[in-house]
């Protein structure tokens, strides 16, 4: 039973640092496509785990019994979470907590029963003549007893034509081919799953809606009665769809539970003023780009030093001007080019000069605006060091990757330009040197989002001017300002300009003024892949 393929998961990070995590299970027939348009609202809260139940969206096909489901769900979920289960996907966090009490913090069950059929104990359920006639027709019909399906959960509210219309987008898209036989063992799991004789060793939070046409709202009072939870709420105007029209009900609830925003942490790089900065210098970034171009050359040589067939997309993540889109096309000729720049006057810049085929985005990498398993290749010169949050670009970087596909990136240690962050630090306090993180930290952010580093490799590369005003000349022309929250505000005056460059002349060597880079060259890969 434990030896199928892995169900598919996909990890979100929240957009503040944050250890809670927040498991979402999806209903019946349905894969996690359905908690799409609440997820800005959940990873305000918490990191996300989106799962496909066997037979839908990514997940292979396979006739699961509960226990062995229950333990490829564990399989795929953080140590301890909140679960947020959608009908059967409630059904299932219930029987979680039920079994494993210590890896549940809660649950939050929406258009969730404790039975789905009614018996004499429990009458608030749907007939059991009415659930073995659908059974028959599922058995029977395939696919098309599905619209009947869609039908019933949409109906019953002023929402129906609206949730009709995504039931059929959902069936459109990756849900399409869902196996019938692995729908007829989640039914066969529906009529079997009971918790009536519940006793709650974890938070418990329902949700019921008002017009559901599948469970009856007489089961939100018999459930406070039984169970006594936390909370219990009936969602006015809302049909059996509750991830589509109750997010702020959900939200509250899943607050009710413990799962609250987390303190918002001042950030420690300003991303605006990295899109505007590099922005302003698209026109001179190539004349003084030396550097940067070595720096990526050598990430070449290093992990794409010949032709790569079947590369179907390659994504030039922080494209910059596309220096580098002739070679990556020539390295992989079968594959479509993406350049994407977090500054759109780079991107524009890269499309104005560019011909031939590649697209051109304007996207940041802590969210970007492409699909799940769309990449086989992603090469990043010297831009993910600009990154505000680390572990929502990590999550980003395992989310877009497809299974066995490869990231190559070459970012920036904390020793970068030592030699100026020194001088500095004897004129004043400020930080007027940006800070990236050390490796350490980001080795742990890439393994926690499912990544494995398939290679690691730092080396300190230092250039030398004559003087220090020819360092930060070509750092503006880069657009690389110090774009640190805590950098000084105004101009630095001629003062305190003076002072630093008679600081920086003490590290004068022979040759000149050194400015050393800890440059960072990685090869990462999907952990599950």
């Amino acid at each position: 039973m434990l030896d199928k393929p892995p169900l598919y998961c996909e990890r979100l990070a929240c957009y503040q640092p944050t250890e809670q995590e927040l498991v979402l299970l999806s209903g019946w027939s349905m894969d996690a496509a359905m908690w799409r348009p609440l997820l800005p609202q959940l990873r305000s809260l918490a990191n996300i785990t989106l799962i496909d139940l066997p037979g839908t969206g990514r997940s292979p096909a396979a006739d699961y019994e509960l226990p062995g489901l229950l333990d490829a769900i564990l399989k795929r979920s953080p140590h301890r979470a909140y679960y947020l289960g959608w009908s059967l996907g409630g059904s299932l966090a219930l029987a979680l907590a039920r079994r494993t009490p210590s890896r549940v913090a809660g649950v939050l069950a929406a258009a969730t029963n404790l039975s789905f059929v009614a018996s004499e104990d429990w009458p608030w359920a749907m007939p059991a003549a009415d659930f073995e006639s659908f059974y028959a027709q599922v058995e029977k019909r395939g696919q098309r007893a599905l619209g009947r399906f869609d039908l019933l959960q949409s109906s019953g509210s002023s929402q129906q034509q609206a949730s009709v219309q995504h039931c059929r987008q959902l069936r459109g898209g990756v849900a399409a081919d869902v196996d019938m036989p692995t729908l007829l063992s989640g039914l066969r799991l529906l009529r079997a799953l009971d918790h009536t004789q519940l006793i709650p060793e974890v938070p418990l939070a329902f949700l019921f809606a008002a017009d559901d046409g599948l469970v009856p709202m007489a089961a939100a009072a018999a459930v406070q009665a039984r169970l006594k939870p936390l909370a219990v709420e009936v969602a006015a105007d809302c049909n059996h769809l509750l991830p589509l029209f109750a997010g702020d009900d959900i939200i509250r609830l899943l607050g009710v539970l413990g799962c609250k925003a987390p303190p918002v942490v001042p950030t420690q790089r300003d991303k605006t003023a990295v899109a505007r900065s590099f922005g302003s210098a698209a026109a001179s970034y190539d004349g003084v780009a030396g550097l940067q171009r070595d720096i990526g050359n050598a990430l070449l040589e290093r992990h794409l030093p010949q032709v790569s067939t079947g590369v179907a997309t390659v994504l030039d993540l922080g494209c910059g001007t596309g220096y580098f889109r002739q070679a990556l096309q020539q390295r992989c000729p079968q594959a479509t080019y993406l350049g994407m720049d977090l500054a759109e006057g780079m991107a524009r810049h890269a499309a104005l000069e560019s011909s031939g085929s590649a697209a051109w985005l304007v996207g940041d990498a802590e969210d970007m605006p492409l699909a799940s398993g769309s990449l086989q290749l992603i090469f990043s010169n010297l831009a993910i060091q600009w990154s505000e949050n680390l572990p929502l670009l990590c999550t980003e970087l395992a989310r877009v990757l497809a299974p066995g596909g490869r990231g190559l990136l070459a970012t920036l240690g904390p020793q970068t330009l030592r030699e100026l962050r020194q001088a500095w630090s004897v004129v004043d306090g400020h930080a007027h040197v940006n800070q990236f993180v050390p490796v350490p930290h980001l080795k742990q952010a890439l393994q926690d989002a499912g990544l494995q580093i398939l290679s690691l490799e730092q080396e300190d590369r230092v250039m030398v001017y004559q003087h220090a005003r020819e360092l930060l000349r070509e750092l503006k022309g880069l657009g690389a300002h110090n774009v640190n929250a805590a950098r000084p505000a105004g101009l630095t005056g001629r003062r305190r300009l003076e002072a630093f460059y008679q600081a920086y002349e003490d590290q004068r060597r022979d040759n000149g003024l050194p400015a050393t880079y800890d440059v960072i060259y990685l090869e990462v890969t999907p952990a599950h892949g």
